[in-house]
């Protein structure tokens, strides 16, 4: 992790990453919508994996940048691999909206040559972006949407 000129910090491969290789986990706490314990500064940091629910990461996904061209996608429910082959000193980016659905939007200042201008839910994504992401989206998803299994990447591995 290092400082990064648009978003504070952001994750950087130490060396070559090939397609398909697991780099981070989100394996903290669980939290529910609704639950009047529930910590909002973890809020920016959490992966959702139900219709109200949600996980932290103890480690580096915890503070991963979104990107409307990734790097990275989900695997099942938790796990984030690689999409392609990574080289070293680039940034690891995933699109909040491979496991993020709902009502909420934010400006996206990612800067790829395909940033969409807005980040939101799976739902605003255009059809050819979600195809491009088969394989790569939370298990939750392709249940919600009715797509088949490849979608996620194969069985689910909770």
């Amino acid at each position: 992790m290092r400082e990064h000129s648009t978003f504070g910090r952001g994750v950087f491969a130490a060396e070559s990453i090939l397609a398909g290789e697991a780099i981070a986990m989100f394996d903290g706490e669980f939290y529910e919508e609704g639950d009047p314990d529930y910590p909002w500064e973890v809020d920016d940091y959490v992966l959702q994996f139900a219709e109200d629910r949600w996980r932290d990461s103890k480690g580096i996904a915890r503070v991963l940048n979104h990107s409307c061209q990734p790097n990275i996608g989900i695997r099942n429910a938790f796990r984030l691999i690689a999409m392609r082959d990574i080289a070293p000193d680039e940034e690891l980016c995933y699109d909040y909206a491979m496991a993020e659905d709902g009502q909420w939007q934010l400006d996206c200042q990612c800067g790829s040559p395909n940033c969409r201008g807005r980040m939101a839910g799976f739902a605003a994504l255009p059809e050819s972006v979600r195809e491009s992401y088969q394989g790569f989206i939370s298990h939750w998803l392709v249940e919600k949407y009715q797509l088949d299994s490849t979608w996620s990447g194969g069985p689910v591995d909770i």
